[in-house]
């Protein structure tokens, strides 16, 4: 059975915490902070690449989300948060946990829905009724995307 991802904020809400959860018997969620987003954008605006922020930075996160969860997974299911990008973030969700295992897991998008774990997982831990198990922080974020 394959795993579950959802978010909860979308990560273009620099206003906004966003949470990013995995679901599937167990549970793990991380953080990226709206100051860390709103930093991030910033360098990608630099970079003369303000396009990726978005679509770098949710690979990125669902990458480490990934690592953290130290289990090998064969196949994830990701909710579709960024309709017709879902080729360009796959790609980019590949590249980045390359970094981190040789076994990469099969990666489909596809409507989750409001009643799944993952989904109730992050939005819980985006309005601050449960703790994530990581928050990620700008060094960590712009390290592992190499800017």
């Amino acid at each position: 059975m394959p795993i579950q991802i959802d978010q909860s904020n979308k990560i273009e809400k620099t206003n906004k915490n966003t949470a990013i959860a995995i679901a599937n018997g167990s549970e793990l969620v991380i953080l990226i902070t709206g100051k860390t987003k709103r930093k991030l954008q910033e360098l990608f605006r630099q970079k003369g690449k303000p396009q990726l922020f978005v679509y770098k930075t949710f690979a990125t996160c669902i990458a480490i989300l990934l690592r953290e969860s130290k289990t090998k997974y064969s196949e994830i299911v990701i909710d579709i948060e960024y309709v017709g990008k879902e080729k360009v973030i796959r790609s980019m969700i590949y590249e980045t946990l390359g970094k981190f295992c040789e076994k990469l897991p099969e990666i489909n998008f596809q409507t989750i829905g409001k009643k799944s774990k993952a989904h109730n997982v992050a939005y819980l831990t985006a309005q601050k009724k449960k703790l994530p198990n990581k928050i990620i922080n700008f060094n960590e974020i712009k390290k592992i995307m190499s800017l």
